[in-house]
């Protein structure tokens, strides 16, 4: 990854310096650790959707 488009309120906003890129990589291998497995979100919203 060389550059990172980011949506901001004020618009577009490009990343290309490497100590922010390589911040923003953390972050995002981060969240892929955080993240629940397909089967285990659909079984997420569902025991939602059935407390609702």
């Amino acid at each position: 990854m060389d550059t990172v488009q980011l949506d901001t309120a004020m618009g577009a906003h490009f990343v290309d310096a490497p100590s922010p890129l390589a911040n923003y990589r953390s972050l995002l291998d981060l969240m892929e650790q955080s993240a629940l497995s397909p089967d285990e979100s659909q079984k997420l919203i569902r025991s939602i959707a059935r407390e609702l």
